[in-house]
């Protein structure tokens, strides 16, 4: 005679804790289609800050170098070149302002446009800020 008593079915709750394999591969469906996207979105995003970064160094270059036409780069006619930080090729122009014809540079003091254009490179791509100013010079006596 076999006593049954020990050997009860075991039952499972309706109701308990766990995930069943059905469970589990639709999780991984889910997180299959869902996290390529994720993942470019965030790389589109680390790209635009980078470019936005770049941008905004390259303005920085273009302004110091409006800021210091005048005080330190002399009010001369003529075009430097340059590089900044090994990455930013820049060219200062700097040209009497004939724009307006208005304007009469027999005096004392002349307009001069001062133009600053800084140019830079990733990979194939090349971008350019061209940020322009008036500095007012003064001129040599004026000719007969």
């Amino acid at each position: 005679m076999i006593d049954n008593r020990h050997h009860r079915p075991v039952r499972r709750n309706p109701d308990a804790a766990g995930f069943t394999l059905i469970e589990v591969l639709v999780a991984l469906v889910v997180l299959v289609l869902v996290l390529p996207p994720l993942l470019h979105i965030f790389t589109q995003g680390l790209t635009a800050a980078n470019a936005s970064g770049r941008y905004a160094r390259a303005t920085t270059v273009a302004e110091s170098l409006l800021a210091r036409t005048g005080p330190v780069i002399p009010l001369v006619p003529g075009q430097r070149t340059g590089t900044q930080a090994g990455r930013y090729d820049w060219t200062l122009t700097i040209r009497p302002f004939t724009a307006d014809k208005t304007i009469d540079n027999r005096g004392p003091l002349a307009l001069m446009e001062v133009i600053a254009n800084v140019r830079w490179s990733r990979g194939p791509l090349s971008r350019a800020i061209t940020l322009r100013s008036l500095r007012i010079a003064p001129q040599g006596p004026p000719e007969p």
